[in-house]
């Protein structure tokens, strides 16, 4: 079955550090700063919401730019929130925006919150969209019958990230 979406939709604004979006059965999550406890929270259910509207299963594509260690109770949130519905996670891409160090940091730290929530998802890291897209579309159509409309969602997703990018810049140059 192939989906042609012009544009992913919206389906929340979590204290302006996370932007969640949805592809019919692909989730997008646009972190765009270190959440609170109760962004953490929020975004758990509103994963566990979209899975629960998808039986065919879910991919996850996140976008982010680098990541301090999260505090304590945001991290048990988080490994929470991986545990939960897990085997309804056919494959998760993380594109980290910023290399070196920072996409080392996030490499390490994803990977370990998984390998503490278990699950069967394939994961991939990637530094750039089109990395995610010469991978995820053949694996999301494998697992769950869903054919992605590549060319939109390459384009919508470029945008989101080099908007971040932006983002993390003007921060950058306000606290310079």
């Amino acid at each position: 079955m192939g989906i042609a979406i012009d544009n992913p939709i919206r389906l929340a604004s979590i204290q302006d550090a996370i932007a969640v979006y949805g592809w019919h059965n692909l989730m997008i999550i646009c972190w765009l700063r270190r959440p609170t406890v109760a962004a953490a929270e929020e975004l758990k259910q509103a994963r566990a919401d979209f899975v629960a509207r998808h039986p065919e299963g879910v991919s996850i594509v996140h976008l982010m730019m680098g990541a301090a260690e999260p505090p304590p109770q945001i991290r048990s949130t988080l490994v929470d929130m991986i545990r939960v519905n897990s085997q309804a996670i056919c494959s998760v891409a993380v594109v980290t925006l910023r290399g070196g160090f920072d996409a080392s940091a996030v490499r390490s730290r994803v990977t370990g919150m998984r390998m503490e929530a278990g699950g069967e998802a394939k994961l991939r890291f990637h530094s750039t969209v089109q990395e995610v897209f010469a991978w995820l579309p053949e694996v999301h159509e494998r697992e769950t019958n869903v054919q992605l409309e590549v060319g939109p969602l390459s384009r919508w997703l470029q945008a989101q990230a080099d908007a971040i990018m932006e983002a993390a810049r003007t921060r950058a140059s306000d606290t310079a």
